[in-house]
């Protein structure tokens, strides 16, 4: 027998005595080769997650008596706790910001600040979810916009502050003062991109080791030219590693490009350790506009396969950071349900956009005062593979059943959601049933035939 088979009948003789999540080290760090997503136990990982503002990390109030932007839903570990269980979701992504990060200039990094998104981060290292660190923005600052860059990172200064409530975002995000604030910073001019870059340097520090950081997003959705957003992409890349070499570094493209559905990837950042995070929004922010009321998925499909060409232009696993439609829109199924199949084509991690919000387009899984939208969340709720040991070669989820197809042989991670399967799964490898342990929203299956063989498994709800 080769080595390979001894290795198999060792995994499979253990969960004959009992439990194959013995045989089952989940990874702790995360790292991309080429286009693949890998964890520190080599399992090739996908990650399916949520966006969540978090009071204390996602800055929009100000100390001055001016009126908050908008209100900031609680969030504590049992919304982890639900996202795993419930929605079956390996992955959480943190908007947090400069002006919270570094309020002051030279002042160093708020302690404070820090200990809130360490709290954050041991519940998702409690809960086993690989939580992205995101410097998030959006019309540049809360200053004249709704967050991201302290006041004196604001360059020229602002001819006017704002305050809540952020009722007017379109409007702020096209006037004069952010975007020149945007031309500033990617023009590399007055410092600002070089301070950027120092406190990028200090929060990779504080970052380094901790369990189940899936990586660091380095700009949410920059604003300008293509040429400056990857030059600075690089510049932020080299940094990080030359700290960590081990931290995943994740980069979006020009926001441009939620507009248009494509964007030029200029050659490609090429900088291994990295992935390639666009923002999918067909038909919402691109095309007609219109929140899907045509139902025409063309735009879906191709804004897909494009993001996916641009990835490997970059040498870079596919990350969609951000996708969502409104949960009250007419066609919002079939857009959510287009999208995600597209997504599994392309073997793309994703963060859904939002989990729960109270202002704005009032999108998220829920409605006021945190009821559920029962209907939404099942349709969101989706099983997936969240660590392969081997090669995946496709995944679907199609007649609500689950099926992956991957080369090499061992015990894999299958999220199971409870919304999607109450009373468990019947699972098959390679057309014969077998026993899986059955875990808190995931599923840990024996299954394979060699690291040059495609096999195949399959899951669906068992009847209750």
């Amino acid at each position: 027998m080769n080595p390979f088979g001894i290795l198999f009948l060792c995994v499979l003789l253990s969960c004959l005595a009992g439990c194959p999540q013995e045989a089952f080290v989940m990874g702790t760090q995360l790292r991309a080769e080429g286009n693949r997503l890998l964890d520190d136990q080599d399992h090739e990982v996908v990650l399916r997650g949520i966006n969540a503002r978090i009071e204390g990390l996602f800055d929009v109030t100000f100390d001055d008596g001016r009126m908050a932007l908008e209100h900031i839903p609680p969030f504590g570990k049992e919304d982890l706790i639900f996202l795993k269980e419930q929605m079956g979701m390996n992955a959480f992504r943190i908007p947090i910001n400069w002006s919270g990060l570094e309020p002051v200039e030279d002042g160093g990094l708020n302690a404070a600040y820090l200990a809130n998104l360490d709290e954050l981060l041991d519940w998702c290292a409690e809960t086993e979810i690989w939580c992205l660190v995101d410097l998030h923005q959006d019309a540049y600052s809360k200053e004249i916009g709704e967050d991201g860059a302290p006041l004196w990172a604001i360059q020229p200064p602002p001819t006017e502050l704002l305050e809540g409530p952020l009722e007017d975002l379109e409007e702020r995000r096209i006037s004069q003062q952010v975007l020149e604030a945007f031309a500033t910073f990617f023009g590399d001019r007055d410092g600002v991109q070089d301070a950027f870059i120092d406190m990028l340097e200090r929060l990779t520090r504080h970052l380094k080791g901790k369990p189940f950081v899936a990586g660091l997003e380095i700009f949410n959705e920059p604003v300008g030219e293509d040429v400056e957003v990857l030059q600075f992409s690089r510049r932020a890349a080299e940094a990080i590693h030359a700290i960590d070499p081990h931290r995943l570094v994740v980069f979006e493209p020009n926001s441009l490009r939620n507009l248009r559905d494509y964007t030029d990837p200029m050659g490609g950042l090429l900088i291994n350790n990295t992935a390639y995070a666009p923002h999918l929004y067909p038909e919402i922010f691109s095309g007609d506009k219109n929140n899907f009321e045509n139902g025409d998925t063309t735009r879906l499909v191709d804004s897909t396969a494009a993001a996916k060409n641009e990835s490997e232009i970059h040498g870079a696993p596919l990350m969609v950071t951000e996708y969502g439609i409104a949960p009250y829109a007419e066609n919002g199924e079939l857009w959510m349900n287009t999208l995600e199949d597209e997504m599994d084509k392309a073997l793309a991690s994703r963060f859904y956009w939002l989990y729960e919000e109270d202002s704005q387009g009032n999108w998220g899984l829920y409605e006021a005062d945190k009821v559920l939208r029962e209907a939404w969340a099942d349709v969101v709720a989706r099983p997936f593979p969240a660590a392969v040991t081997g090669e995946i070669q496709s995944f679907s989820f199609t007649d609500n059943a689950f099926s992956l197809s991957f080369k090499g042989e061992g015990v894999h991670r299958i999220t199971v959601p409870t919304r999607w399967a109450p009373q468990g799964v019947v699972v098959h490898c390679n057309d014969e049933a077998i026993d899986v342990e059955m875990r808190s929203g995931f599923l840990l299956a024996v299954c394979g035939d060699g690291p040059d063989n495609t096999s195949n498994l399959l899951a669906r709800p068992r009847d209750g």
